[in-house]
């Protein structure tokens, strides 16, 4: 908790200076985070942006997508990442959910975040929506890029399966990832385009 200055302080025995500690502030209700470290002896600044907020939704769009299924006995793994364009100047929030998405109903709960300063993740808590497999957060949306993550293990003990996750949002570009990178892909949506250096995945 930091005085009207914005200043605080930590015990001196609680302070490693080889550690990045979580800073959090709060600002028209949307929490804001960034990293802070602490120089030998025991002092840091920290600088955080914060951006005025609104619930009015605006005209959200993907820029890229990337899907990374990773088969392994008898589940798939699969990871999704969504870089969320928000085109205006104000922090969009809403208590009854700002990003929707849906993943198979027998999939159960998805693990969500999004990502943060230095790629921190900053896990989310997904609300079910009305349909099974629809969920949302309620993350306020930054000014930007917003770079958020899904990930769910679905059955594979048919050594199949069938990927009918979705968005409600228009997508610029899309990329699915598949290992073993032999594995046969059949997509009305996906061309295949080889097999990826960094990763020995089929794209």
């Amino acid at each position: 908790t930091t005085d009207t200055s914005g200043r605080f302080v930590l015990e001196n025995n609680q302070i490693n200076s080889s550690a990045f500690y979580l800073l959090q502030t709060t600002y028209e209700g949307v929490d804001y985070h960034a990293p802070v470290r602490f120089d030998p002896s025991g002092n840091a600044a920290a600088e955080i942006t914060v951006y005025e907020s609104t619930q009015s939704k605006p005209a959200l769009r993907v820029n890229s997508a990337r899907i990374i299924v990773r088969a392994e006995g008898s589940e798939a793994h699969v990871q999704e990442l969504f870089a969320l364009q928000n085109p205006t100047e104000k922090a969009y929030r809403d208590p009854r959910g700002t990003f929707f998405f849906h993943v198979p109903a027998k999939a159960g709960t998805p693990t969500v975040a999004a990502v943060g300063l230095m790629n921190m993740p900053l896990p989310q808590n997904p609300e079910k929506g009305k349909t099974p497999g629809d969920f949302h957060i309620d993350y306020a949306l930054r000014p930007g890029t917003n770079v958020l993550m899904v990930a769910y293990d679905a059955d594979y003990t048919a050594e199949q399966l069938s990927l009918d996750d979705r968005i409600p949002y228009p997508i610029d570009h899309a990329e699915l990832f598949v290992f073993p990178p032999d594995l046969t892909v059949t997509s009305k949506l996906f061309s295949p385009a080889g097999k990826d250096s960094q990763t020995g995945s089929q794209k």
